[in-house]
């Protein structure tokens, strides 16, 4: 059965993540500390890069590390944005393919933002990183724009592609990239452990490729999903667990790296704990409904 007062538990969850949390020490200690280690861990480059013909997005005097710092800064609010949009999927009471999307934007935010961040990679490589992702979201927007819709805007992009291309090649990011990158280097670190709970498969299978993808999948209708679980003894709490577990999972992630980004700008130690502590006071409550 449901745990008593489940949602009022939903609730407290919803409210104190984006007061706590995204207008919390989000806004007050981790984008600043971002902004830092976009400074620092630049250092020391030897490459140059035509800022202006390769970034998009800051007004044309932004320097390199305003395009990082920017990059790992929209990722992380993202990821945030979606994991209270999940929650408040699960308040209402919602079939469990809303709140695994949005869990599912979630994860790719934040792995995205491991990606690019990851401090055991060398500066111009989370440069070139940042790159190959702005012209993949580029080709995201020429799709949009390709049907002549503004034919300035189509231009510029193909632009800025092109410059993109002239530098990276046509490499592009894939999900698992930044996923076993944040598990190789999180996996025997601290907090909670990653959940890899998978049942035996052969050899030449990648077992976080199948998770993936069924995760993947249960963003969009799946009648055979549904009719299995309706016809299931105490469905609704096995929905509610279901769909649970991964916005569970992203809030362990911002935990992670957030705290990591603000240890790797050298905030005071008290800070970081602080900061992990009001993390950790939401994911407690939120691992106690799982029951």
């Amino acid at each position: 059965m449901q745990n008593e007062g489940y949602d009022s538990q939903v609730d407290d969850l919803v409210s104190r993540w984006q007061e706590e949390i995204y207008d919390g020490v989000l806004a007050s200690d981790v984008l600043p500390a971002i902004t830092i280690y976009a400074y620092a861990s630049l250092q020391g480059m030897t490459d140059e890069y035509d800022v202006a013909a390769t970034f998009p997005m800051l007004p044309t005097d932004a320097g390199l590390p305003d395009h990082y710092g920017n990059a790992l800064i929209a990722r992380l609010r993202g990821s945030c944005t979606s994991i209270r949009t999940g929650l408040q999927a699960i308040q209402a009471h919602m079939d469990c393919h809303a709140a695994i999307a949005a869990a599912r934007r979630a994860h790719e935010s934040l792995w995205q933002m491991f990606w690019l961040a990851n401090p055991e990679v060398d500066a111009n490589s989370r440069i070139r990183r940042l790159l190959k992702l702005t012209r993949q979201e580029i080709g995201e927007a020429l799709r949009f724009f390709a049907y002549g819709i503004n034919t300035d805007v189509e231009s510029t992009l193909r632009k800025y592609e092109s410059e993109i291309e002239g530098v990276v090649g046509k490499e592009v990011y894939r999900s698992k990239d930044g996923r076993g990158e944040y598990q190789g280097y999180f996996g025997p670190r601290f907090n909670e452990p990653l959940p890899h709970d998978l049942p035996p498969v052969p050899a030449d299978v990648e077992a976080e490729e199948i998770a993936w993808s069924m995760m993947s999948n249960m963003t969009h209708p799946n009648v055979v999903f549904d009719w299995v679980f309706q016809i299931q003894e105490d469905s609704q709490d096995q929905m509610d667990k279901f769909q649970l577990l991964p916005v569970l999972a992203a809030m362990n992630m911002v935990s992670n790296i957030s705290t990591l980004v603000m240890d790797k700008a050298h905030i005071q130690r008290e800070q970081v704990l602080g900061v992990n502590t009001t993390f950790r006071q939401l994911v407690s409550p939120a691992q106690l409904l799982l029951g």
